[in-house]
């Protein structure tokens, strides 16, 4: 009967060899007590399902721009701006706003988050999603001034205070406006 031949040698040789077997002792030490290995988290979706359209599909197909449908709905709340920082390597990070669904809305069944292998995550927004965004995109339009009578309002409030005699400066205090806004509109009625 042959006997097995022990793994390592109760004491090693060369100097090497014992920091080797010390560094190794102290590796099963420290193993005993450590807490088991962590559970992986599950795998966020890589495909959309059938119906889902992505932002910018959604923005095309209600007629609007990326950048301007994004404004929209978060103004209405389906987004939310989150802050991302990206490492450029020794260098002070880069911070990003990014317009995301926001929590709720993904709670809600509007949409979801999609990481796929390759490539930066997107968001895709479910039919019932779509319907939500088009009915508040719909109401926002109905209720919304147009550009130019807003424009129109900032300069007529702006006239009507330096008719009473009142400063840029306080004119900007009173209503909330920035002073180069008070000052752009103060020009163009001096004009």
């Amino acid at each position: 009967m042959v006997e097995p031949a022990a793994p390592y040698p109760a004491t090693p040789a060369s100097p090497i060899g014992r920091k080797v077997a010390d560094v190794l002792a102290t590796l099963r030490e420290l193993r005993k007590g450590s807490i088991p290995r962590q559970v992986r988290p599950p795998r966020k979706a890589r495909t959309r399902r059938e119906g889902e359209l992505s932002l910018t599909e959604f923005g095309a197909h209600v007629g609007l721009g990326p950048r301007e449908l994004r404004r929209k709905l978060l103004a209405v709340g389906l987004l939310q701006t989150e802050i991302e920082a990206r490492d450029r390597g020794g260098v002070a990070p880069e911070y990003q706003h990014t317009a995301r669904l926001a929590a709720e809305a993904v709670k809600g069944g509007l949409g979801r988050r999609l990481e796929p292998r390759s490539g930066s995550a997107y968001d895709v927004l479910t039919p019932k999603g779509q319907e939500w965004a088009a009915e508040h995109l719909r109401r926002e339009e109905e209720n919304a001034e147009t550009p130019w009578s807003r424009r129109h309002g900032v300069r007529e409030e702006v006239r009507r205070y330096l008719g009473q005699g009142k400063s840029q400066a306080e004119i900007s205090r009173l209503t909330g406006f920035s002073r180069a806004l008070v000052s752009y509109h103060a020009r163009k009625l001096a004009a």
